[in-house]
């Protein structure tokens, strides 16, 4: 392993002087390249003078010659312009002249025209008076014959006039029978189902009852002896033709308990939530129910109770003011009469309270010792009355469900408007919606 180390020196060290020479042996001949270079650059520098100084002698020659041509030429513009301007200003002249000339042509021309216009001006007036009175005679004739021929006119329209009279005369009379004889038949039709209305035996009306008490409080059995007693009682004093024939049904409000007792410190309030809660049915005309919701102690504030008094309430009906109002369920206390239900059929049927002003068939009730809201008259109460001026006793034998004549046909009347020529209810004007 030395030997091979050994000859490996050698190797590099011959390869390394062989490097060293060569980079001499290229030193040198750069050197010698450059001087050549110096060489050449000189002699091209030498040149380059000389042609720049002969460049320089000719540009100053063309220079010279440029100037002189200059001169020249400017010396020829200034002849041509003062030539040019000599001839313009005879020009000048001579359209002078010219347009003298022609200025003293058109004054005579206008003046000629001038004649001219003023004599076919005095023609004109010549030829207009003549066409003015041949009008004027014209017009004089057509009018006289305006006048004839309307004379002419007038006679005949006054006879066609007299014609049309006549046949319209007759025309009316023929008209006139075949209307009266269509309205007697309109008349006799109107008759026969009058009658046949007024005939009507039975006013059929479908009640239903939303009961507020649990079964526990108030059961089934009980609640259908209630509503029937009281069925009967109203139909008793609703006979009348047509007599009121009522049927019912009944269901349990969900929240029943919370329903029993509410007060409600205005009339508005307690109308929004009827309206709201306890609507008539009326699916159409004659499928609907009236509705009637049955709590305990329910009370709205009037202007009649005094400051921050609340009472409870009986019973409270929409009374049919206007076409059209709505009308919602009828509100029923357990706790009242038997006839607290007929009551409030009454108003449904636009019966007022004997004590209100203006009532049909109530001028002549007299007011009770217990104020505005009680009325008698020959000691008996009446069924549209509020309160009583009698005693529990004489209450009882008296009892208050008696309506006077007048009274009884103003009810039938108000079960008319709400019944179709069938006897069945309209329920979507019992409701208020037609």
């Amino acid at each position: 392993m030395g030997k091979v180390f050994k000859k490996l020196r050698r190797k590099a060290k011959n390869i390394k002087n062989k490097a060293v020479d060569a980079v001499k042996d290229v030193g040198s001949e750069i050197k010698d390249v450059g001087k050549g270079v110096k060489k050449v650059s000189k002699t091209v520098g030498k040149g380059v003078k000389k042609a720049a100084k002969a460049t320089g002698s000719e540009i100053k020659d063309t220079g010279k010659d440029i100037r002189r041509v200059s001169k020249k030429v400017g010396k020829g513009v200034k002849k041509g312009a003062r030539t040019v301007g000599s001839e313009i200003k005879d020009t000048g002249k001579d359209v002078r002249r010219v347009s003298k000339k022609v200025g003293k042509g058109v004054k005579k021309g206008a003046r000629t025209v001038g004649s001219e216009i003023k004599d076919t001006g005095k023609d004109v007036r010549r030829v207009s008076k003549k066409v003015g009175k041949g009008v004027k005679k014209g017009a004089k004739a057509t009018g006289s014959e305006i006048k004839d021929a309307g004379k002419f006119v007038g006679k005949k329209t006054k006879k066609g006039a007299i014609k049309v009279g006549r046949v319209a005369k007759k025309t009316t009379v023929k008209v006139g029978k075949k209307i009266k004889e269509e309205a007697g038949d309109a008349k006799d039709f109107i008759v026969d189902t009058a009658e046949k209305v007024l005939n009507i035996s039975d006013f059929k009306l479908k009640t239903h009852f939303i009961i507020c008490y649990d079964k526990a409080s108030f059961p089934d059995a009980d609640v259908k002896k209630w509503i029937e007693r009281r069925l009967k009682l109203a139909e008793k004093i609703f006979s009348m033709k047509p007599a009121l024939k009522m049927s019912y049904s009944f269901e349990r409000h969900k929240n029943g308990n919370k329903m029993l007792n509410k007060r409600f410190t205005k009339g508005a309030s307690y109308n929004r939530f009827m309206n709201k809660h306890f609507d008539n049915m009326s699916k159409g005309i004659i499928k609907g129910k009236l509705v009637f919701l049955v709590a305990e102690g329910w009370a709205v504030s009037n202007k009649t109770f005094k400051k921050g008094e609340m009472i409870n309430l009986c019973g409270k009906a929409l009374f049919p003011l206007y076409p059209g109002w709505k009308k919602h369920a009828i509100y029923l206390s357990r706790n009242c009469g038997t006839d607290t239900f007929a009551h409030e059929l009454g108003h449904v049927f636009s019966l007022r309270h004997t004590f209100e002003k203006g009532g049909l068939c109530c001028a002549d009730y007299k007011k009770g010792e217990k104020g505005k809201s009680s009325t008698y008259k020959n000691g008996k109460m009446n069924l549209m009355d509020y309160k009583t001026n009698l005693t529990s006793t004489e209450e009882t034998i008296v009892r208050r469900e008696s309506l006077n004549k007048c009274q009884r046909r103003a009810a039938a009347l108000g079960r008319r408007r709400y019944m179709l020529i069938t006897g069945h209810t309209n329920y979507l004007k019992l409701k208020g919606l037609v």
